[in-house]
């Protein structure tokens, strides 16, 4: 499929993503929080749980992968990316490796993933990948995030969508302004603002097709550390944001749950939504931990769980589907 008719299927309503790419550390961090042994074979069979889940497809458009995922099978030997293939459901894979600390930067990141990227998307894509994902993850503080942080991930990000579109893999570009810390709404439309005009600029230098990539962004949102937001405050502040920031021809803009919990996420998702009807873009949702711990922690790595939690997962994807179209 070409990208961009592959872009417009992923953003369509009423679907969206679901971002199952914990690395094996996030995973193992979320595991313990619900006393659950993370293991090569425990997380194989969380995933599977997942993608097996009936109805799925109904609201999820595609579900991006972890490196360790989309090698993973079943213990029939049938690969778990052909579970989701079946659904009719993109498969994607989450091509970054992590951030490591800017020397000298007072705890700004960059992210790392360039090495053997074509070979790596050769890979991906003889296993069934259509679709790749890059997270830059920026803090705000005094005086943060700084041009340099800005500048040096923008780059990043456009060299890994340039390599994408060479592979014919579309590219999900995540610039992340984290809600760490106790900064106010304003300031994270500052930071954000920031970010995106600079990612804008060297996706344009780089002579990336905007049509051919998936935006996926934060929300404006105060710090985890201070007063919650009204959705009203939350929508109006986005909005004014992506006006002034994203071209028109970007395929769509899939909006991350960061630290947001499901009922946050969505009741702010279902507010830019009502108050987004102007703009040019299809939005949705790219979410993670908002879909997933409600699950999780119904699931408990107990088989005789299983139905339970995958109830909860179709509970929970149907509400972000619906808070995507307005009408939550």
């Amino acid at each position: 499929m070409e990208l961009e008719k592959l872009a417009q299927k992923i953003v369509a309503s009423p679907r969206g993503i679901l971002a199952a790419d914990w690395s094996v550390g996030t995973a193992t961090k979320k595991f313990a929080k619900f006393g659950i042994n993370s293991t090569e074979e425990s997380r194989r069979e969380y995933r599977q749980m997942l993608f097996e889940t009936e109805g799925l497809e109904e609201y999820i458009s595609a579900v991006i992968l972890h490196e360790e995922t989309i090698r993973q099978k079943t213990k029939e030997g049938r690969p778990l990316i052909e579970i989701i293939k079946n659904k009719g459901i993109e498969a994607g894979i989450r091509l970054d490796i992590g951030q490591e600390e800017i020397p000298g930067f007072g705890g700004e990141q960059m992210t790392f993933g360039l090495d053997r990227i074509r070979e790596r998307l050769s890979e991906f894509k003889s296993l069934g990948a259509s679709f790749a994902k890059w997270r830059a993850a920026f803090i705000i503080g005094r005086g943060k995030p700084t041009r340099q942080a800005i500048e040096a991930n923008s780059i990043l990000l456009s060299l890994y969508a340039l390599f994408c579109i060479e592979a014919e893999i579309l590219p999900i570009v995540e610039p992340d302004v984290v809600m760490d810390g106790n900064h106010s709404l304003s300031d994270c439309q500052k930071a954000t603002e920031e970010v995106l005009k600079t990612l804008f600029f060297k996706l344009l230098d780089y002579g990336v097709d905007r049509k051919k990539i998936i935006l996926k962004p934060n929300m404006i949102l105060p710090g985890i550390e201070s007063e919650k937001a009204l959705p009203n405050e939350v929508a109006l502040a986005t909005i004014s944001v992506f006006k002034k920031t994203v071209p028109v021809d970007v395929a769509g803009i899939a909006f991350l749950s960061g630290g947001q919990s499901l009922d946050e996420a969505s009741k702010n998702l279902n507010e830019i939504e009502k108050r987004a009807f102007d703009v040019p873009w299809q939005i949705t949702f790219s979410f993670a931990r908002a879909l997933q711990e409600p699950v999780l922690e119904i699931w408990q790595g107990k088989e005789e769980n299983r139905k339970k939690a995958q109830e909860k997962l179709i509970e929970s994807v149907k509400i972000a589907s619906l808070a995507r179209q307005g009408k939550l």
